[in-house]
């Protein structure tokens, strides 16, 4: 039951929830605008967890895993997102479907890039939005 030789001796279950864009409607209509973390094609499971931590700090309304290279259950992405990828409300698409949904919900999407022309702090992040990241490898697809 654990990939470590000295499991702490703790064990849960939890069922996988898998779901989708319509599901979100409910995050529409709060008392907030939206705010949406995208991670594109997160290949290390480590990684994804850690975005699923940082996302539940900053309390985000969902995460779209796009075009996915790792599960979103891997028992790595499950220990290194220390429990918040039972608390974060997750979503499995392509990119393509996400920004149509963005769009078509007038969401704005941010894409960050280590090039980009202005810094996170220059950039109003105040209303309905989503902010991409790409993978570890190469960043975002075009």
């Amino acid at each position: 039951l654990s990939y470590r030789d000295r499991p702490d001796g703790l064990l849960a279950i939890a069922t996988q929830t898998h779901l989708t864009l319509t599901d979100l409607d409910y995050k529409l209509k709060k008392d907030h605008p939206p705010f949406f973390l995208v991670a594109e094609a997160i290949e290390k499971p480590g990684n994804l967890g850690s975005i699923l931590r940082s996302s539940d700090a900053v309390g985000i309304d969902a995460l779209f895993v796009c075009d996915h290279c790792t599960d979103i259950y891997n028992p790595n992405v499950v220990r290194a997102s220390v429990g918040t990828l039972f608390t974060v409300p997750v979503i499995e698409v392509r990119s393509e479907d996400a920004i149509a949904w963005f769009k078509k919900h007038q969401i704005q999407i941010v894409a960050t890039s280590p090039e980009g022309a202005r810094l996170f702090t220059q950039t109003d992040l105040s209303g309905p939005v989503a902010i991409a990241v790409g993978t570890e490898q190469v960043g975002l697809s075009k």
